[in-house]
């Protein structure tokens, strides 16, 4: 069984909205007539859709300008040894489905324009097999080379409004991990988009892979590092925000010096940054 946090989460925002474990609520950032803030209830990652603010829980406590409690520290201590790891699944058959789905007329059409307004490649959409559900793009975690055979970890979705949700069952992996593995210089997004958008821009010189969100734990990283252990450069490109920095400066921290930072203009992500300036931002050191 897992472990929500929702007592938790209701303290801080009220009364949550939706059936899912994704759940609204009005963002105590900003004045907010309809529920924009999406936050999950196992994690405590959070974002609101209006204002683009966004974290994990702690940084929510912290804007609010409340004091997370001893109690609520054991309450998320709980949270993680009660948490049990979902039933691996792959995803491969509902990738493919949703590919073909994407090749329709009107997945084609909604699928081009997401591409066209991020300065994305066709080819882009093709490599990373992109689908169509009828109301939101998908994006799979593929794990190995052999698109239509091989393996999904994970299945991410973005609808017409930019919400994003994943398939039930699905495992935090690197997305695009198969064409970083025994590569020397790598680019490691935040994201889908991001990573989508370096990987039309950034080939053959790099590698260019992603992670679902900045906020990765040691532990993950650590378990992560093997899929680059032949790299000699690494280049974080995160979103320009604290959670980034914190997420670049971890990974530093299990990488070793091979990291450096790739840090878009003061509050943009990659995506955002090539479409201002058409180049990456400057690499730090």
């Amino acid at each position: 069984m897992t472990y929500q946090l929702t007592e938790t989460i209701e303290s801080l925002l009220g009364e949550l909205t939706g059936n899912g474990i994704n759940a609204m609520a009005h963002c105590p950032l900003h004045e907010d007539r309809t529920p924009s803030l999406s936050i999950h209830q196992e994690e405590g990652v959070w974002m609101c859709h209006a204002c683009g603010a966004r974290g994990d829980l702690s940084r929510l406590f912290e804007l609010v300008g409340e004091e997370m409690s001893s109690e609520i520290r054991w309450d998320m201590a709980i949270r993680s040894v009660k948490d049990v790891p979902p039933t691996e699944r792959n995803f491969a058959p509902l990738a493919n489905l949703l590919y073909n789905q994407g090749l329709s007329d009107e997945g084609d059409r909604v699928i081009r324009s997401f591409l066209r307004e991020r300065d994305i490649t066709i080819d882009a959409r093709h490599h990373f097999f992109l689908g169509w559900d009828g109301g939101r793009i998908s994006f799979p975690y593929w794990d190995d080379d052999s698109r239509k055979r091989g393996s999904v970890n994970a299945i991410k979705y973005r609808d017409l409004q930019g919400r994003k949700s994943y398939e039930e069952g699905s495992r935090r992996s690197i997305y695009n991990v198969e064409q970083i593995r025994g590569t020397g210089r790598v680019i490691i997004c935040e994201g889908e988009s991001d990573t989508l958008v370096a990987w039309s821009h950034a080939l053959p010189e790099y590698g260019v892979c992603g992670i679902p969100g900045a906020s990765v734990s040691r532990g993950q990283w650590e378990i992560w590092a093997l899929d680059f252990l032949f790299a000699d450069e690494i280049l974080m490109a995160f979103d320009a925000d604290k959670a980034g920095d914190k997420g670049a400066a971890l990974a530093r921290e299990v990488l070793g010096d091979k990291v450096r930072r790739m840090r878009p203009e003061e509050g943009l992500d990659i995506s955002s940054h090539w479409q201002k300036y058409r180049s990456f931002p400057d690499v730090q050191g």
